[in-house]
């Protein structure tokens, strides 16, 4: 428990969580398509009274069991995935990440990434947030951003989705517990936040930087907000040089904070935001870095960056991006 911190709802009861099951390589998971519903414009992920007060009674396990999700869809197929590496599991974490292989199914023979969503291993000290509303509201939203940018042809920027699906885990003399994931493409490379900016040549840095303007931009003309863009949630592939002429591309990851199209609650989100589906140009969007908290890039920045949008940009023809300005991405998957 956090020194200061509200009740740890993970360990009051004195029952110990199981061991989180995506962390043993080797593992084997049967899992189901599932189509979950749009995500809500406003979600209200604080918790209710019922379950202020059932946190208070009941553990957590119990209680994930009685709250399983029940939105969206079930389809036909499945899938048998046999976990390969972990690349981001613990617990008190929203969502748990690792590489698979698809051992069975319409899939069989791709390498993938698995995200489970699972509320068991959210962070429980946080005393007013429901941890299953907000596992559900961003599955949801990562879902439908990735099925609304690929269907807007923008695919070069993020990973191939493989779909949505649902994973039933039993639990002994007490039920099954649903837990939703999605499979993306696994992106080889680094996380921008692993680089070293200052081995990296200021023409391949500035490279970079465009990419992720010009893509934040593609998204934002088809009325999609990432609201998360930082260098944590940007790969960098090829091999990084000092070289001048390196010229590496960028996958833009995790979708689980994103909104399509107008808000509701416009007080929330700023000017740019409330004037969707007006596309701005990204030199006035992200002239003062508003974008993107653009001190999460000043490492990476070692020039007047007003002046390099102004001239990077200048011919922005304020019009929705539909193409990859005659760029071929070289990476393409089995199932594209």
């Amino acid at each position: 428990m956090v020194p200061g911190s509200l009740l740890d709802y993970d360990t009051l009861h004195h029952i110990a969580k199981p061991d989180i099951p995506y962390a043993k390589i080797g593992s084997y998971f049967t899992v189901r398509e599932h189509f979950p519903p749009p995500p809500q414009d406003t979600p209200n992920i604080r918790l209710s009274g019922v379950e202020q007060e059932r946190r208070m009674t009941t553990d957590i396990l119990t209680r994930c069991i009685d709250n399983n999700p029940v939105s969206g869809e079930m389809g036909t197929r499945q899938l048998t995935l046999r976990t390969l590496n972990v690349l981001q599991v613990r617990d008190g974490s929203t969502s748990q990440v690792a590489l698979v292989k698809i051992i069975k199914g319409h899939l069989a023979n791709v390498q993938a990434v698995a995200k489970f969503y699972d509320p068991l291993y959210y962070n429980h000290q946080k005393a007013m947030v429901d941890p299953f509303r907000c596992v559900e509201d961003e599955y949801t939203r990562e879902t439908a951003a990735y099925q609304h940018l690929h269907k807007h042809g923008l695919s070069d920027y993020i990973p191939q989705f493989c779909g949505s699906y649902s994973l039933d885990i039993p639990v002994p003399n007490r039920g099954i517990r649903q837990v939703r994931l999605i499979l993306v493409e696994f992106m080889s490379g680094s996380p921008m936040s692993r680089l070293r900016p200052g081995r990296i040549a200021v023409e391949t840095r500035q490279h970079i930087l465009e990419q992720i303007v010009r893509a934040e931009s593609k998204f934002y003309a088809v009325g999609l907000r990432h609201k998360d863009i930082y260098r944590r949630n940007i790969m960098v592939e090829d091999t990084i040089t000092d070289v001048p002429t390196c010229r590496p591309y960028i996958t833009i990851i995790d979708f689980g904070r994103a909104y399509i199209n107008h808000p509701t609650r416009e007080s929330r989100w700023s000017h740019e935001d409330r004037l969707l589906p007006i596309y701005i140009t990204p030199i006035i969007r992200w002239y003062r870095g508003s974008v993107s908290k653009q001190n999460d890039f000043i490492d990476w920045c070692d020039w007047d960056w007003k002046d390099w949008l102004r001239k990077t940009f200048a011919k922005d023809d304020h019009q929705p991006y539909h193409s990859t300005d005659g760029q071929k991405c070289p990476r393409r998957c089995s199932w594209a």
